[in-house]
């Protein structure tokens, strides 16, 4: 028994010795991050699902609200030098968030350093990336600016609208608005980037750089900006009499509310309309049959077949299947490839950290 006593107690193979000192570096890791954070007002494994128009996302590890342009320059040095994923979530509209933890930093430009609006000279403003679309139509109209009226209703942020050139079409005799008269009106095509004069964003090195028109690509709903944040853009816009103003954001508004469905939390439009074909996704979707189907609690909107609704606690990955279901379809009965609209964000694994986008 004695001699069992003095045996020496079994050593740990490598790979358990491995696996605890990596346990112990990431333990460390995230403490010495935390600390750097400290300055911060941050939220630890914050719900994403209470920040998107879909309802859907699972946790993030940090949730900030910078309070200047210093700060935001900060956490782009942070997420950096210790790896760490940031993502950019702004109005939380036209994205899907995975259901799993998302590792990393996300970035909300909700304070008002992010949301100043001025008037400049020559019927132009100044606004921040974190300024609400619906408020600076309401604040334009005031002042008898017009321009962007066909984005009534389009939700999220200017910098948002802006770094995915939003668009809509629009009937080129805005009182008709009948399924009839749709069918013999000619429609408009807008985007953002008509009124847009110069766009300011920093850079993931904290610098910050000013574009003019002509040095920015504008396409449809995408826009070739460098990497980084928009912090700030000026539009160029005409002068108008307020209530014609008005009275075109809401029949524009009344157009939108008739024609897609707003009841239920959405995303918007999932797919592109395809430039190889007459008939938008949304025709085309429904003339698979697809309009009503349902995986769990998604479901391909009844009103709109390009919108995919959330009708109570559905998971990305049951939008995921319906994105993937219709795709299919389409694919196989007309030879179109449906391109993705709607911005999906999974969780970065690349070691070197910085902005996701």
């Amino acid at each position: 028994m004695a001699d069992d006593e003095n045996q020496p107690s079994p050593q740990p193979s490598p790979l358990k010795r491995e696996r605890v000192r990596r346990k112990s570096q990431i333990t460390n890791h995230k403490h010495t991050l935390r600390e750097s954070l400290s300055r911060f007002d941050i939220r630890e494994k914050e719900s994403l699902s209470k920040h998107t128009s879909f309802q859907i996302g699972g946790p993030v590890d940090f949730w900030i609200e910078p309070r200047s342009h210093e700060e935001l320059a900060e956490l782009l040095r942070i997420s950096r030098e210790y790896g760490q994923p940031l993502y950019l979530i702004g109005g939380g509209n036209n994205m899907l968030i995975e259901d799993e933890e998302l590792r990393g930093i996300a970035v909300h430009l909700a304070n008002p350093a992010f949301r100043n609006v001025e008037v400049l000279e020559g019927n132009r403003i100044r606004a921040g990336a974190g300024t609400d679309l619906s408020q600076l139509l309401t604040w334009t109209a005031e002042k008898g600016l017009s321009g962007f009226e066909f984005l009534a209703g389009v939700p999220g942020t200017i910098g948002g609208a802006i770094w995915m050139n939003a668009g809509r079409g629009i009937l080129k005799d805005s009182r008709q608005s009948s399924v009839v008269s749709r069918q013999k009106t000619e429609i408009q095509h807008h985007h953002i980037g008509e009124v847009v004069e110069s766009v300011t964003l920093m850079q993931e090195s904290g610098k910050i750089k000013t574009l003019a028109k002509n040095e920015i690509e504008f396409g449809y709903r995408h826009t070739k900006l460098p990497s980084g944040i928009i912090l700030e853009t000026i539009l160029q816009l005409t002068p108008g009499d307020p209530d014609q103003i008005r009275e075109r954001v809401r029949e524009n508004l009344k157009t939108k509310i008739k024609t897609q469905d707003l009841y239920f939390p959405s995303a918007g439009c999932v797919f592109k309309n395809p430039s190889n074909s007459k008939k938008s996704s949304g025709q085309l979707i429904e003339e698979t049959g697809l309009k009503g189907v349902r995986v769990a609690q998604a479901q391909i909107s009844e009103r709109h077949a390009n919108f995919i609704i959330n009708r109570s606690n559905a998971s990305a990955q049951d939008v995921l299947t319906l994105v993937r279901l219709a795709q299919h379809k389409v694919k196989e009965e007309y030879g179109i490839q449906l391109e993705l609209e709607l911005k999906v964000i999974r969780s970065s694994r690349r070691a070197h950290g910085g902005l996701v986008q």
